[in-house]
């Protein structure tokens, strides 16, 4: 599953159940195991019910007075259960709480069931639930859809069934629909056929490998398609997009990509893809990016469907890459799956790590391997805030729900898994990962299994190694401290816990345990080496507190060295004064953009924890003025917009930053011009593009002046404006622009463009500085003219915003129990996160208070890290 499809960067909780009474809600007793379900629906899209019918072979362990199965918002109209066709009526009793059913088997003092085969019979109803998950409805253009979203245990809203990734079956399942609808699901249609009444049809579906009931997959509507047959190592396999009616041509770019994905992750895994076929669904509505149901595949539309005539080269990109997270998945999460949710992390971890790995071997001319040293900005800045978690996820205490956060989960791991692969070795690794999947097959694992086989692929101790990093939050702050003696370089490293809040790291709880602050850290040194200066790298596992190595003869006297070589590592570095002197000096010319990037991430960081001086990343920034590569200058316009947020009020502070941004990214824009040109590629394009908007963002005259004449193009023909600059002129416009522009913005939101211009247009109306107009943005919420997955937006982009923070938080204060109503819980925590972008104790406090007052169903820790947030920021400012 990817986490988030575009726009404002935000943490989501994956959540996969509540706790009770400190024990996991609902996990089934031992002893019951499924083998096959045929399960039939009859799916209502006008009365938003859908009735059902099911059998499921199941297998008892030993003799059993009762079956227990997960069952969740659904009436039950008649259970029987019995052997062969000899099946009884046994009495049901319902457990909302802990979100079972029970089948009585001993009723009328009967001895139940032996040991051995049975068969469990349900007739069921329930509402199509509009909340985005389980089996829900879905609304676009005025049409009506049915799609399910069951990660993490929400197929028990859809049928009856054994709700755990570790019960894996074969699913035979045939849906009842309303004449001319398409209906989609994990196996071909082998049969349709009309019924008697003339208005529905009988829609029956293969029978699927063994899998785990969160990804079965069922989409019913208006939907049309467009197939491409890619060839690969298991034979042509068909690849089909299918989107609401009217919409299938905005997924050509998508079958490509997909046909071309598809036979590199063949061959990166060593096993043909193994079921047949691969749908990829639009679904009009979805809370997250994509979701990896075997080979039914569910996107948000903005994550599958481009108008590639002028779709920016970041929705191009985007669509590429949650393309390949889940068809990475179809591997790594679903022909093997974990035992239990406390290593869900393994799924997502390495499908982002393998995304960008095929991604890169499919589009190198985006250079993907420095932008990892972008994208670790995120996971380390809330791995350093107190209430972080490790990513591995665990029970937590007082009955509250295990949360993850995908910034944890998605992106700290798959930089973890990076630093591992860097330190065995792509061959090794891969070696390990073949291995690992071939002994799984259509199993069960535990993060053990992947560790054991990375083990003996590579002969190093990678246990070790990476338990500790999945098992305990935060992350090492590296001192790196060079001497020379006898022309050989000695470094001394030494590491210890970084807090964002500058507090000291804690000792170890036990004696016999090494504190929490030290890991098994693969670190990688790089240094200047002959009359040349030729890079050379050197590669150790720093054990404990304290290391000393010692680079090769051929380096002499390095006159620097690098903590990160390749920014490989998850881990920040801190240097003495002179040493970040001369790095700063040669970063330009000597260090890989990568490096750059890592270098002025982990400085500000140092800077925001009161552990280095501002003037350091000033003096570091400054070195870097003429800077052309997008990945640093992403970095550098990262770092000003937090100054930005955390800047107090006045026009003085910001006019020095906005003077910092002009010597950083004035000739960059001067060397592109304002307008594209003929022939450019997508680094010209969206560097153009980041520039645009840091400094219209930041209120340069210049670029606020274009602003509103390329807002009004836009508006007036979308095909006169390429993508990346829309999304720059229309963020710069609507910051100040008058109600003239809100109101031709949301008339053409009201038109229903394209995914990517709509969710650009939603951005623009939630960026207005004119109170007035951004009380209209936020009102979008709650006004009908947004879908279900849209409702948190407009919050999140103001709380992005220096100008939206309290007319933000006055909305929260006064419509969270509105929102709460009508958003679903997933939506609910990003707007719990995006309060993060409040900077101050004041605005903490208001936010505690609102959420004491109204606490999310399922986002405690997310209000935790939000608040930590916020205080961070405060002490920065």
């Amino acid at each position: 599953m990817r986490a988030s499809v575009a726009g404002v960067v935000v943490v989501v909780g994956i959540l996969v159940g509540p706790l009770v009474g400190g024990a996991w809600a609902g996990r089934l007793p031992e002893g019951v195991r499924p083998e096959r379900y045929r399960i039939e629906l009859a799916v209502d899209l006008e009365a938003g019910t859908f009735q059902g019918e099911e059998t499921i072979e199941v297998q008892l362990a030993r003799p059993a007075d009762r079956i227990v199965l997960h069952s969740l918002a659904l009436t039950i109209d008649e259970a029987r259960v019995g052997r062969g066709e000899a099946l009884a009526p046994v009495p049901v009793t319902v457990d909302d709480k802990q979100e079972t059913i029970a089948l009585g088997l001993a009723a009328g003092g009967g001895a139940g069931l032996p040991a051995g085969p049975a068969r469990v019979a349900l007739r069921f109803h329930g509402p199509l639930d509009d909340r985005l998950r389980g089996l829900y409805l879905a609304r676009a253009e005025g049409k009506r859809f049915a799609v399910t979203q069951f990660e993490g245990t929400d197929a028990r809203r859809a049928f009856p069934c054994f709700d755990e990734p570790a019960y894996k079956a074969r699913f035979q399942l045939t849906a009842i629909v309303a004449r001319g609808l398409a209906a989609i699901s994990n196996t071909p249609v082998v049969k349709r056929a009309l019924l008697p009444d003339g208005k529905r049809e009988r829609v029956e579906f293969g029978e699927t490998l063994p899998m785990s009931s969160y990804l079965v997959a069922l989409a019913v509507g208006p939907f049309s398609s467009r197939t491409l047959v890619a060839a690969g190592a298991a034979g042509p396999t068909p690849i089909t997009v299918w989107a609401a009616t009217g919409r299938e041509g905005l997924g050509d770019y998508a079958l490509r990509e997909a046909a071309a994905i598809l036979p590199r992750l063949e061959a990166w895994f060593g096993i043909p893809y193994p079921y047949g076929k691969l749908d990829l669904i639009a679904a009009p509505e979805f809370q997250f990016g994509g979701m990896e149901n075997v080979a039914a595949i569910t996107f948000h539309p903005a994550a599958l469907l481009v108008d590639e005539k002028v779709a920016s080269p970041a929705a191009r990109k985007r669509v590429t890459e949650v393309i390949a997270h889940e068809i990475a998945h179809q591997w790594f999460g679903d022909l093997v799956t974990m035992a239990w949710w406390d290593d869900v992390w393994l799924n997502e971890s390495f499908a982002t790590w393998m995304e960008r790995k095929i991604v890169e071997q499919l589009h190198p001319e985006w250079r993907l391997g420095r932008e990892a040293a972008v994208e670790r900005r995120g996971p380390l800045a809330v791995d350093e805030l107190p209430s972080a978690h490790p990513i591995r996820a665990r029970m937590l205490a007082g009955g509250e729900e295990p949360e993850s956060s995908p910034t944890i989960v998605y992106g700290k791991g798959a930089a973890v898994l990076r630093m591992i692969e860097r330190w065995l070795g792509e061959e090794r690794f891969q070696h390990g990962v073949r291995r690992y999947l071939t002994q799984h097959q259509f199993g069960n694992t535990v993060a053990a299994d992947f560790f054991g086989a990375l083990g003996t692929a590579s002969g190093e101790p990678v246990g070790e190694v990476a338990e500790r990093w999945i098992s305990e939050a935060g992350h090492p702050l590296v001192s790196l401290a060079a001497t020379c003696e006898g022309q050989r370089t000695r470094v001394t490293l030494r590491q210890e816990r970084l807090y964002g809040d500058g507090r000291a790291a804690a000792p170890g709880a036990e004696p016999h345990r090494p504190p929490a602050d030290r890991w098994p850290t693969p670190v990688c040194l790089r240094y200047p080496t002959g009359p040349k200066q030729a890079p050379g790298e050197l590669c150790s596992l720093l054990r404990g507190a304290e290391a000393t190595v010692e680079l090769p003869a051929e380096a002499g006297c390095a006159p620097w060295v690098l903590g990160n070589a390749g920014a490989g590592g998850f881990y920040r570095v801190t240097y003495s004064e002179p040493a970040l002197a001369v790095l700063s000096r040669v970063a330009a010319s000597a260090l890989q953009p990568a490096e750059r990037v890592a270098l002025l991430d982990d400085q500000w960081a140092l800077v925001a924890a009161g552990k280095a001086p501002m003037k350091a990343w000033f003096d570091l920034a400054g070195a870097l003025v003429g800077e052309r590569d997008l990945a640093v200058l992403e970095a550098l316009a990262g770092s000003l917009g937090e100054m930005d947020r955390a800047l107090a009020d006045g026009a003085e502070p910001r006019a020095g930053l906005l003077a910092m941004a002009e010597r950083l990214f004035g000739p960059p824009l001067a060397a592109l011009t304002m307008a594209p040109r003929a022939g450019e590629d997508d680094e010209a394009v969206r560097t153009r593009a980041l520039a645009i908007r840091t400094l219209g963002l930041l209120g340069s005259p210049r670029v606020l002046g274009k602003a509103r004449e390329q807002a009004q193009a836009y508006l007036t023909d979308p095909r006169s404006v390429t993508g990346a600059l829309a999304d720059a002129w229309i963020a710069v416009a609507a910051t100040r622009g008058d109600a003239a522009l809100f109101d031709r913005l949301q008339a053409r939101l009201q038109a229903d463009p394209a995914p990517e211009d709509r969710l650009r247009l939603i951005d623009g109306l939630a960026r207005f500085e004119r109170p007035e107009l951004l009380e209209r943005g936020l009102a979008l919420s709650l006004s009908g003219a947004l879908r279900t997955d849209e409702l948190d937006r407009p919050l999140r982009v103001a709380f992005s915003t220096r100008s939206g923070h309290d007319a933000a938080l006055a909305f929260l204060e006064k419509q969270v129990g509105a929102l709460q109503a009508r958003t679903s819980p997933f939506g609910m925590i990003r707007v719990v996160m995006a309060a993060g972008g409040l900077c101050g104790d004041d605005e903490a406090r208001r936010v505690a208070a609102v959420f004491a007052a109204h606490p999310p169903a399922r986002g405690q820790h997310a209000v935790a890290l939000t608040l930590e947030r916020i205080q961070v920021c405060g002490a920065l400012r």
